[in-house]
């Protein structure tokens, strides 16, 4: 077990010199996000592992996540650029809030038919470029880590693709399991994906840093 240990910590030493994670996400309007981050601050006096700030980590729900080779980062940003001009604007139906097994706490948002097309349409744009096509890093954020993600992972570089693409906006995660009542907004958290965003996340899945930002055509 420690060799496997120790086989998995120096794979993912090469992975982090060689790779970053790329989230591409809808970014909801002012409306929605301050929501997320007054959310996401008051869950973070209790011990959450991190905050949406609308700074460093903005309110956002992914379309896709993976991880790419550092050099395909440009690529990356113009493959998104170029299904702008042919995708529409699906609206983001929202259905309450959701705490996952993984203690990622969310605001849940509905598969449409319409959402689920701009997922695939970013799927097929972009599995192609992922790092480690086939044999994809087991990131700390894929736990807990179910054969169904690992075939997801294997197949796309993504472990919630397809028939597990879970849409929502993530507004922090947990150690544990928390105890009592969690925050929830008053109002409906809705809206019309306008935009989409370009993130490095960090090792817990968290946008970290914009790199672009992209207008959906009216």
């Amino acid at each position: 077990m420690d060799g496997h240990r120790a086989l998995l910590g120096h794979r993912r030493d090469v992975a982090a010199s060689e790779s970053v994670l790329l989230n591409v996400s809808a970014l909801p309007p002012d409306r929605v996000g301050s929501a997320i981050v007054e959310m996401s601050a008051e869950l973070g006096e209790r011990g959450a592992l991190f905050t949406v700030d609308g700074v460093r980590r903005r309110p956002h729900l992914t379309l896709f996540m993976a991880r790419f080779p550092k050099a395909t980062v440009d690529a990356v940003r113009s493959a998104v650029a170029a299904l702008t001009s042919d995708l529409d604007r699906p609206r983001a139906a929202h259905t309450g809030f959701h705490l996952t097994p993984g203690h990622y706490y969310e605001a849940s948002y509905r598969r449409t038919g319409p959402l689920m097309a701009l997922h695939f349409s970013v799927l097929r744009a972009l599995a192609g470029m992922r790092y480690s096509p086939g044999e994809p890093v087991v990131e700390d954020y894929f736990a807990p880590y179910t054969e169904e993600q690992r075939v997801n992972a294997a197949e796309s570089g993504y472990d919630l693709a397809g028939e597990l693409f879970r849409p929502h906006v993530t507004i922090t995660r947990f150690p544990e399991a928390p105890k009592g009542p969690l925050s929830e907004s008053e109002g409906d958290l809705s809206f019309e994906i306008t935009r989409l965003g370009l993130f490095t996340a960090d090792d817990l899945g968290a946008t970290d840093r914009l790199i672009a930002e992209f207008v959906l055509s009216p």
